[in-house]
C-alpha cells in the first residue's frame, strides 16, 4: 500500500506524458529561474524574453542567459584561432637598455655591508 504520494512538484500538472528524462530538465529549469536576483538591489526578478530580465523592486532591466541571469556555458570556447601566432613563434628582436651605471652598487660592497650588519 501507498504511505505516501511521489513528489514531483509542479511538474505533476504533465502527469505521465512527456517522458520522465524531459520532465526531470524542465524541473531544473524552473528551479533554476527561481534563484535569480536583481544584480543592483538581490530583488526578484522577471524574465521578459530570452536572455532579457527586469526587476520587480527597483525596475532595472538587464541581460542574462535564457533562463538564468548568468552567462555560463556547458562549453569553454577557445579565445585563440589556429592561424594566430603565439608567444612562443614570434621572433623577438633585441632591446637596447639603458642602465644607469650609479644606481648600481658593486656585488662586493654589499656583501661585505651584509656581514658587518649581522656582527653588530
Amino acid at each position: 500500500m501507498y504511505s505516501h504520494s511521489k513528489k514531483v512538484g509542479s511538474l505533476g500538472r504533465y502527469g505521465p506524458r512527456i517522458g520522465r528524462k524531459i520532465r526531470d530538465e524542465i524541473k531544473k529549469i524552473e528551479e533554476s529561474t527561481k534563484k535569480n536576483r536583481c544584480p543592483q538591489c538581490n530583488g526578484r526578478v522577471k524574465r521578459k524574453a530570452a536572455g532579457i530580465y527586469v526587476c520587480r523592486s527597483c525596475g532595472a532591466s538587464f541581460t542574462g542567459g535564457a533562463y538564468t541571469t548568468s552567462k555560463e556555458s556547458k562549453f569553454k570556447i577557445k579565445s585563440e584561432s589556429i592561424n594566430k601566432p603565439t608567444e612562443a613563434n614570434k621572433i623577438d628582436e633585441p632591446v637596447e637598455e639603458s642602465i644607469d651605471d650609479s644606481a648600481v652598487e658593486p656585488v662586493e660592497e654589499s656583501l661585505e655591508n651584509l656581514g658587518n650588519e649581522e656582527l653588530k
